[in-house]
C-alpha cells in the first residue's frame, strides 16, 4: 500500500526488556511526519497490538522518487552492480542510465549513487589519508609513475614491467589493453613484440557516448 500510494512507514527506535532482550515496544512513523505512532506488546499479550496514538495524517501522497526509503531499497538491491561500475570509473550519470536500462521501475537519484561512491571511498581509505592509501596500493599491486605521456616514458615503464615479469618467472602478456593513447600503443611493440595491442571496450563505448551525444541532441 505504502509504495503504491506514496507513503512510507519507518522505524524510529525499539524498546527492549532488560531481561532476555525481547522487543517490547516499537515506534513507527510516516517518513514525512514528526509524530510517531506507538506499537506496543504488553507482557500479558501473545500477539502484537497496534495502538494509533495520532489518527491524523495531514500530508498528501508523495512521488516515489522523493521517498528516500524507497530509493534506498532499490539501490541496496543493486549494490554489487553499482560497485563494479564505480570500480570501472563510470560517471554517476552513466551508472544511472545503465541501471534504468536494466530496470525501468528503479527509483534512484544522482545523490544516491554519489553516497555509494563516497562510502566506497571511505571503505577504501579505511581511516588512512589518500596518500597513505595510495602507498599501500602501490606496495600491494604495483604502479609506475612517469613525468609525461611520451613514447620514451612509456617504453621505460614497460621495460621495468618486463623485469618484474622475469623476477616473478611469469610469461609475458599476450594482450595489452590501452585507451588508445598513441604514444603508449607505439611503445608496446618495441617492448612486447608478440603482444596484441588492443583498445579497451569500455573506453570505446565511453568515447562514443561523449562524441555522439551532442550530435544526437542537436538532431
Amino acid at each position: 500500500f505504502t509504495k503504491t500510494y506514496g507513503y512510507v512507514l519507518v522505524t524510529k527506535r525499539s524498546k527492549t526488556l532488560k531481561e532476555g532482550g525481547s522487543i517490547r515496544r516499537v515506534y513507527l512513523q510516516c517518513s514525512r511526519r514528526e509524530v510517531y505512532c506507538e506499537r506496543t506488546n504488553e507482557e500479558t499479550y501473545v500477539c502484537w497490538r497496534l495502538d494509533r496514538t495520532d489518527p491524523r495524517h495531514d500530508y498528501y501522497s508523495a512521488a516515489r522518487s522523493t521517498l528516500a526509503s524507497l530509493r534506498h531499497e532499490g539501490i541496496e538491491s543493486k549494490e554489487t552492480q553499482i560497485k563494479s561500475y564505480l570500480d570501472s570509473y563510470m560517471s554517476i550519470n552513466q551508472i544511472l542510465s545503465t541501471l534504468y536500462k536494466d530496470n525501468l521501475k528503479l527509483i534512484a537519484k544522482p545523490r544516491d549513487i554519489y553516497n555509494k561512491k563516497k562510502k566506497s571511498r571511505d571503505d577504501f581509505l579505511n581511516s588512512k589519508t589518500p596518500v597513505q592509501a595510495l602507498i599501500s596500493v602501490v606496495l600491494d599491486d604495483g604502479f609506475g609513475f612517469i613525468s609525461d605521456e611520451k613514447e620514451g616514458s612509456y617504453k621505460f615503464i614497460l621495460e621495468c614491467l618486463v623485469k618484474v615479469y622475469a623476477q616473478a618467472d611469469l610469461p609475458l602478456p599476450n594482450c595489452i589493453l590501452t585507451n588508445k593513447d598513441m604514444a603508449l600503443m607505439n611503445a608496446i611493440p618495441t617492448v612486447f613484440p608478440m603482444a596484441n595491442n588492443t583498445i579497451c571496450l569500455w573506453h570505446i563505448e565511453k568515447n562514443i557516448l561523449t562524441r555522439a551525444r551532442p550530435i544526437l541532441t542537436n538532431e
